[in-house]
């Protein structure tokens, strides 16, 4: 479309325009009156914006469908996995409930206070899911109810952990204290206050005397240290034992002792053999059991067991 030229600017000319087409070039002319070219131009501009519009109406809407079908999608996944949460909690449950019943049978057991040892201390205030979701959702339940089967395993948890440390306890000290016959025999002399039978001296006997062939086994009766491995002029051959609490045993008048300085003994284990060295008047095992410094009576000291006399 070509505008025709003219020598002069005038008003006329602005509104003629020539067209050519083909190869032969005819053409034809159109004019147009000036509030014509406005509303042309004006319709043209209509058609644009109608355009543009469309166009921007049509991008908003193709990415929009797959928004909202992801955003479905993460809806269903997180349904589904609210379900199986909704089932490992319940899971869950049962096992608090087992723990709870183990944490009042291990408190009960190894005197664990219940009240002080039993519920944990929350790390948060309980009202922070209230504060953060005001609005009551499933999603929300189930955190609420995670929440509160945390704070209740973790005071059984807490309360197991006591009740085992007090078992180890108990247990540690079951083990080193003093309670089976040291060897199989019979008694000849008893604990207390008697003339002795070498020089007549009225004195303590702080032990007792148990009586076998030589070379009888003699175990220790818990778990201990030797301390003492010595020949005494009294005692004879000796072994002295560590154990828990402050308690002590001391086995005199050995054949032969067959444990080392600061040898650790469990009970049961092998200290020596039962002899006559020493200040004896015959094969013998004189036995004692020291609290601190002072001697007490080792039948105190000894349940019925297999290694009885």
């Amino acid at each position: 479309m070509d505008r025709i030229p003219s020598a002069s600017l005038t008003k006329e000319a602005t509104r003629r325009f020539l067209v050519r087409y083909g190869e032969t070039g005819h053409s034809f002319e159109i004019r147009l009156q000036s509030s014509w070219r406005k509303f042309v131009i004006a319709f043209l501009l209509l058609l644009l914006g109608l355009f543009g519009t469309l166009c921007w109406v049509t991008w908003n809407l193709a990415r929009g469908f797959p928004l909202a079908w992801y955003e479905e999608r993460r809806q269903a996944g997180l349904q589904d996995r609210l379900v199986a949460v909704s089932g490992e909690m319940k899971g869950m449950g049962h096992l608090v409930g087992a723990v709870d019943t183990q944490a009042v049978l291990v408190a009960a057991r190894f005197g664990v206070p219940w009240q002080s040892r039993g519920d944990a201390v929350s790390l948060a205030p309980s009202n922070l899911l209230d504060r953060l979701f005001p609005e009551e959702t499933p999603s929300l339940a189930l955190a609420r109810e995670a929440q509160a089967l945390d704070r209740r395993l973790l005071g059984r948890v807490t309360l197991l952990q006591a009740g085992q440390e007090a078992g180890l306890k108990c247990a540690k000290l079951w083990e080193g204290t003093p309670s089976i016959y040291p060897m199989r025999g019979k008694f000849s002399s008893p604990f207390g206050y008697r003339s002795n039978p070498v020089t007549g001296i009225y004195q303590l006997h702080a032990g007792v005397d148990l009586t076998n062939s030589i070379g009888t086994p003699i175990v220790a009766p818990a778990a201990g240290k030797v301390i003492e491995d010595e020949y005494s002029p009294s005692y004879g051959n000796t072994v002295v034992l560590k154990h828990v609490n402050g308690v002590s045993t001391r086995y005199a008048h050995l054949n032969q002792s067959r444990v080392k300085l600061g040898q650790v003994l469990k009970r049961g284990e092998l200290i020596g053999t039962m002899g006559n060295t020493g200040r004896s008047t015959g094969p013998h095992l004189h036995y004692e059991v020291h609290v601190g410094a002072s001697p007490v009576n080792p039948m105190q000291w000894i349940l019925p067991t297999v290694l009885s006399p």
